[in-house]
């Protein structure tokens, strides 16, 4: 951990969660999987949270033409990397199952097909 890493970490306004390249989700409240994106951290962090309902919003995890990002691309031709990804997705889905937690991806042509697909009104209408 750097000096600037461990001065952020004593800020009594923030909860510094480490991280580990590992597969699955962590259990661990102290912990998260990196599942090397940040929606998949989120989805880490909202079990770790207690949630047992998760609505995915904008998974889509596609190429879109020349775009790997739905915003075009980065100044230095960063791609993303969908493959592996919607692997660690899969594995964590399995795991969260198995924990009893329901996750909903409502993201219209997502690629991510792990997770039950339904539209937004419908999964909120649930809430």
């Amino acid at each position: 951990m750097t000096a600037d890493q461990d001065s952020k970490r004593k800020d009594p306004g923030l909860h510094w969660i480490q991280g580990a390249h590992k597969k699955g989700i962590s259990t661990d409240p102290e912990l998260i999987y990196y599942g090397q994106n940040s929606g998949f951290q989120c989805l880490n962090i909202a079990y770790l949270m207690g949630a047992t309902r998760i609505i995915l919003i904008g998974y889509d995890m596609r190429l879109r033409g020349d775009h790997s990002h739905w915003f075009g691309e980065h100044p230095d031709k960063v791609r993303s990397s969908y493959l592996p990804w919607l692997n660690n997705f899969g594995v964590a889905g399995a795991q969260l199952s198995e924990l009893g937690v329901e996750v909903i991806n409502c993201t219209p042509g997502s690629a991510l097909t792990c997770f039950p697909s339904r539209d937004l009104d419908t999964a909120l209408a649930r809430c």
